[in-house]
């Protein structure tokens, strides 16, 4: 039966990269006796083709996501206990993906923890030390140390140098 199947030309449409928002928006639902409150937040942001993307990806991990080194898990989970975790992301892929920060917080702390998230990301840049820079390039060296030892991840890089056109390193 699949032997007869013919194949034939399907286009894929393309569509624009969503418009960056004028204004900053809240969604709030509300649901009674609730233990805990889902913090969401997100902005149009990069492609990973764009020149910009492994240095926002750089920028990001002492910001949220470099787990315990990261500042939103010491303010968030160190110093306040307002949640187990937090993290924050770029997921581009060939078109522009969403920088996104999640996490799960005590209900009756929601407000003060999107307030938190917004006063860290308000003085982020101000407060980036060459320490953090240190911080960030030991993580990664020493995280990519083995990251291309299995089969299956040399294969996940060549589908990537394939996928964007990445020139192979020589």
């Amino acid at each position: 039966m699949i032997t007869s199947w013919e194949s034939k030309e399907v286009s894929i449409p393309a569509f624009d990269a969503p418009a960056r928002p004028e204004t900053a928006k809240l969604y709030f639902y509300d649901i009674p006796d609730s233990k805990q409150s889902i913090l969401q937040f997100g902005y149009p942001a990069l492609a990973s083709t764009n020149p910009d993307y492994y240095p926002a990806v750089v920028m990001n991990y002492i910001l949220g996501g470099g787990g315990f080194a990261s500042r939103l898990t010491q303010e968030l989970r160190e110093g306040k206990g307002y949640t187990y975790g937090i993290r924050s992301s770029f997921s581009g892929g060939k078109v522009a993906g969403p920088f996104s920060i999640s996490s799960g917080v005590r209900s009756n702390v929601t407000y003060e923890s999107a307030q938190l998230v917004k006063d860290i990301l308000t003085n982020y840049a101000a407060t980036y030390t060459p320490e953090d820079l240190e911080t960030t390039q030991s993580f990664m060296i020493k995280s990519n140390a083995r990251a291309f030892e299995t089969a299956g991840a040399k294969l996940a890089m060549l589908e990537n140098i394939s996928e964007y056109g990445w020139a192979p390193a020589m």
